[in-house]
């Protein structure tokens, strides 16, 4: 289940919400070694996954960094990778509790080696849904002509 987020900013200074409405149309780009784009959430969420859609992704491989936070202060490194083109990246985990979610790159392949370039990204949650409560058994009876239920104990 995709986890909405409440804010998003980067190492450039601006807030990028364009990279989480699936428009791939739109991106954030940041042209310095180390750029970074961080997803807020309204509160600690267990984040299960991430999934990023690189700009050039079918041409450009991406070195990059995943990092979580609860205090958007200090962060802690859960993912270190790199994009391979021509594919999209999904299902890059995180597994750990977390308000912000950084996404770091690093450098790429391409001829402006600190050129950073993100279309779309999505946080998705940990947690399982809860199943539905089970629907207890009929009780045991007669049912009359329109199927209804007859409680009365057969004598035999």
């Amino acid at each position: 289940m995709r986890i909405p987020t409440v804010g998003i900013n980067s190492s450039s200074g601006q807030h990028h919400s364009n990279i989480t409405n699936s428009d791939l149309t739109t991106s954030w780009v940041d042209n310095r070694k180390d750029a970074w784009i961080q997803l807020a959430f309204a509160g600690i969420v267990k984040v299960g996954d991430l999934n990023i859609i690189f700009g050039d992704f079918a041409t450009v491989s991406y070195i990059f960094s995943v990092d979580v936070s609860n205090d958007g202060l200090g962060f802690t490194s859960v993912f270190m990778g790199s994009s391979k083109p021509p594919k999209k990246i999904t299902n890059i985990p995180v597994g750990k509790d977390a308000q912000y979610v950084r996404i770091t790159i690093h450098e790429n392949n391409s001829a402006s080696k600190d050129k950073a370039s993100i279309l779309y990204v999505e946080a998705n949650s940990a947690d399982t849904p809860i199943p539905p409560e089970p629907i207890p058994p009929t009780p045991s009876g007669d049912t009359d002509k329109f199927g209804v239920l007859n409680f009365r104990k057969k004598s035999f």
